[in-house]
Formats: C-alpha cells, sequence, structure tokens
C-alpha cells in the first residue's frame, strides 16, 4: 500500500551536486533527498522508469506543469532510503524528475 504524495523535494544526485545545480547530472541516479524537513539516504534503488506526459489534452493540477500545458517525460526512481537521525529505519519511497523543468518532487511513500 502507498500513501500519494505531490510535494516539491531537493534531491542530490549521483557525483554530489544538488540536481539542478551547474554541472550536476540532470536526472541522474538519486543519492540523497530532503523531503518535510528531514535529509534521506538512499540506501538501494529498486527500479527506475520514464513516464511520458498525456498527448490528448493540457495538464489539469500536475505539480510544476503550468496550466495548459503539456507535461514532459518524467524519470521515476523507486528507492530505499533511511533518514541521517533513524539509520536503522528505511521506507521506500517514489521520486519523480520533470527533464522540462528540472524539478523533483515525491509522489509515494510505500508501506
Amino acid at each position: 500500500m502507498a500513501k500519494i504524495h505531490r510535494d516539491v523535494c531537493l534531491v542530490e544526485v549521483a557525483g554530489g551536486l544538488p540536481a539542478g545545480a551547474a554541472g550536476a547530472a540532470t536526472g541522474g541516479e538519486p543519492v540523497r533527498f530532503r523531503w518535510a524537513g528531514r535529509s534521506y539516504r538512499v540506501a538501494e534503488v529498486l527500479a527506475t522508469w520514464v513516464e511520458a506526459g498525456p498527448w490528448w489534452g493540457p495538464a489539469v493540477g500536475v505539480p510544476g506543469v503550468p496550466s495548459g500545458a503539456h507535461p514532459v517525460e518524467r524519470q521515476v526512481w523507486r528507492v530505499v532510503a533511511g533518514s541521517r537521525f533513524q539509520s536503522e529505519v528505511t521506507g521506500t519511497y517514489d521520486l519523480v524528475h520533470e527533464s522540462g523543468s528540472g524539478r523533483w518532487w515525491l509522489t509515494r511513500v510505500w508501506d
């Protein structure tokens, strides 16, 4: 079971730079992220896939997409991560990177 979220988060990708920073690998493999005031370290990438935006009409209510625009492809990373303060406690999270805007957000937290 999963809890659905649409929260923008700050993601650090492989190479040590925050996603979107000059020289960062845009949409690269996440190694850390900050969400809801906590820092998480990615222990394992379970899967990654690309989702295409709808071609049949404008996006409405999609985070990071202006009203009336068609969303671009986005890459989803399903990761196992833990808070740096509770390293023994981990969870499974879906992080999404939108290639057009460069934004990352957390979409699901799996139980």
